[in-house]
This record gives structure tokens, sequence and C-alpha cells, in this order.
């Protein structure tokens, strides 16, 4: 179980949320204007275009949103050359509209950011509509957040100053930079936070940051030891061993249930609306909760390898289980509507490998599933983005 349990700590970071390679669709779907599944993929999906022959990416491979995407590649003769390459993926085709290759410090190498109509990467911002590199107002050395669909972003400097941008790229305010890495933001009411934290750190004295206003508030809890911080819809989480620990808007710090296979049946929920909450993440961990009416749930037998969804049989090993079954690990999206859901699913012949999975909520039908491989992105509702093997394909529904 441990490569599962290491799957989705991985791939809930999304980009997200959000510096990991994958991309499950769930990591930054809390914010506002963040696009999130359609309903009408309950008519199944089928490919729009494809991109063949894609080099090879040192990270992250790609980011899109609505009718933008970059993809960015590693520059063959030099080791922080990268070349970045900007798509208009409004229609039914894939269509290059510039290039640009540029040099990057590799130890402040973080994951592509889209921000408004800004390229956000490594420090640097390009517009993401023609290419053209565009003056920040940070220091070079500044590791950069930016809000998906969002106003703000935040620059943290190490041993100096975080500061916070409108997309004007003014400067809001000021503040010491208490600590080694900013984490992806999350909304709440109009608002977005992020939270400043010690990685690697016994006691790490994180604090929650209003990135509007650069107001901070401490946890009122102890963190010890974190690597990462992954973004949920309203909170954050962070693991230590497996064992996972949520982090609430208000400071609250919660300690979860590290092995979620004591249950005979694992629930796994998703609220309707975008990516995974505190709630449906909490669900999956605590023995004793309940699930909320909001929430659709999953529940998969380890004994019988069935797995149900709101009541309804999903058919996920579709050549029997007499090898072993495939292993929903996580609902990583919803539609608005709760018509339609996203899962990750190990397949019982390869567990290193990671499957995504689109399914009917009302009668349990799979819809689409694809090999995550390096990521799979919700562009706007209605457009699905893979990467897998140096090919690039969109998707639509049918």
């Amino acid at each position: 179980m441990a490569a599962v349990g290491l799957a989705v700590v991985v791939l809930l970071a999304a980009g997200i949320t959000i510096a990991v390679a994958k991309l499950a669709g769930a990591e930054k779907e809390a914010a506002a204007g963040v696009p999130l599944l359609s309903g009408t993929w309950a008519r199944g999906a089928t490919q729009s275009w494809e991109l063949a022959g894609v080099p090879e990416s040192p990270g992250q491979p790609l980011v899109a949103s609505d009718d933008r995407m970059v993809v960015m590649t590693a520059q063959e003769d030099d080791a922080a050359g990268r070349v970045l390459t900007g798509y208009d993926i409004s229609g039914a085709s894939a269509r290059q509209i510039w290039e640009r290759t540029i040099t990057v410090d590799i130890d402040f190498e973080v994951p592509l950011q889209l921000w408004g109509r800004y390229l956000v990467y490594a420090g640097q911002i390009i517009d993401a509509d023609t290419g053209d590199p565009v003056t920040a107002p940070w220091d070079e050395r500044a590791s950069v957040t930016a809000t998906p669909g969002g106003p703000y972003s935040i620059a943290c400097v190490p041993g100096g100053q975080c500061t916070g941008y409108d997309l004007n790229l003014k400067e809001l305010w000021s503040i010491p930079f208490e600590g080694t890495d900013i984490a992806a933001s999350v909304e709440a009411g109009g608002e977005y936070y992020s939270l400043m934290y010690w990685r690697n750190t016994s006691d790490s004295q994180a604090q929650v940051i209003n990135l509007r206003t650069g107001e901070t508030a401490p946890l009122r809890g102890r963190l010890d030891m974190v690597q990462s911080m992954i973004p949920l819809r309203d909170a954050w989480v962070t693991y230590r061993e497996f064992q996972p620990t949520l982090i609430m808007l208000d400071g609250t710090v919660s300690a979860l249930a590290p092995n979620p296979t004591t249950r005979d049946v694992q629930q796994i929920a998703i609220t309707p609306g975008g990516g995974p909450t505190a709630a449906d993440f909490r669900l999956k961990y605590e023995l004793t909760e309940e699930p909320a009416k909001n929430q659709i749930l999953g529940e998969f037998s380890w004994e019988t390898c069935i797995f149900r969804l709101d009541g309804a049989r999903v058919h996920l090993t579709p050549g029997g289980t007499e090898d072993g079954c495939d292993t929903p690990t996580a609902l990583v999206a919803a539609s608005p509507d709760g018509n339609v859901v996203a899962a990750l699913v190990t397949p019982a012949a390869t567990e290193a490998e990671v499957h995504y999975v689109l399914i009917e909520v009302g009668t349990g039908d799979v819809l689409w599933r694809h090999r995550l491989g390096g990521g799979v992105v919700i562009a706007r509702s209605e457009l699905l983005v893979s990467v897998m093997d140096g090919t690039i394909t969109g998707w639509v529904p049918r």
C-alpha cells in the first residue's frame, strides 16, 4: 500500500497545485475563475487534437487554462536552458503562437504558473499571449506563488522579505520572510490565503497570510519536518511518513490517522464544485467521520474489490479480479452539478502506475480512462489535456 499512498500524496499536489511534475487537475481548482469539470462529460470523451514528439521536460511539462497552453521542455545543450512554447487551444487544434528560450536558476525553479495573462516561471514573467518578457517587480532570487484565477501573487526572497503584488504588478504590502517556503494559495469568501512555513524543521513556526492585505496569523498547533504543503479547496495538507495533517485557514492543525486501510470498506469523498475539501479528505482518514449530505461518497471493499459511487457499482477492473483489483485511491474533482467525478485509480497489474478516470455519478459508468503519465489538466470545463510519453492530447466531451 505504500506505493499507492505516495501516488495520492504526489498527485494531489497539483499542481496544483502546487512543486511536482504530475498534475491531477485537483490542485488549484478552489480559486475563483479556475475551470471546473462540466457535467457534459457524462456523454463520454473524444480526442480533439494531439501534439506528438514533444521533448522531455525536466519537471512540470505544461500549464493550461481557458484558451492558453504553455509547454516547457529542456534545452538539449544547456542544463539551465528551458524552451517555452505557447499554444492557442481555443479551437479544435493546438496552434503554436510563440516560442522562447530562457535561462533559469535551477535552485529557484518552481512549477509553471498562469496568472491572468502572465506566465510566471522561475522568478520570471512572460506574456502568455505573445511570449514577450515582462519586467518582474521582484528580486530575481524570489520564489513566487501566484493565485490562479485570482488577482494576487507573493514573492519571497530567502532571508529577506515576502511582498504581495496585484495583476498590475503593483506592490501591495511587504513582511519579513520568516520561513523557507510559501504554499500554493487557497481561496475562501473572495479572500486568498497562503501559508509561510519552515521546511524540514522541528516545530515549524508557520503562519497563514492574507494575500490581499499581508496580514498574518500563527498556526494554533505544531508542525514538524514539513516537506511539502498541498492545497485543498479550503485548507492545506502535509504528510510525515504517510500521516496526513490538515491545516485550516483559521490556523487549526489536525493530525489524521495514518492508515485508512484499517476499514473493511474504504471511504473516499468529493464535494461538487471543484477539488477535495478538508471534509472530503478527513472522511478518508478518520474512522469516526460520517459523510455529509452534499458529499459524493465512494466506497471500496478490500475483500470483494467492489467499488460503489453514491451506491452505484463502478466496474474498474475490466478483466475481472482474479489477479487483483483496480483500486480507487482518491476522488480529485467533481462537476458543480455533481454528475461527473474524476478519480485516481491504481491498476492491479502495475501498482506504480496511476489512471485518471471520469465516472458518471448516477450510473457508475466509466466515461473515460487514461494513464496519468505526465499529468491530466482541466484547461477549461470542457477540455482536458493529458501528457503521456512525449504526446500532449486535448480531450473534449462527445
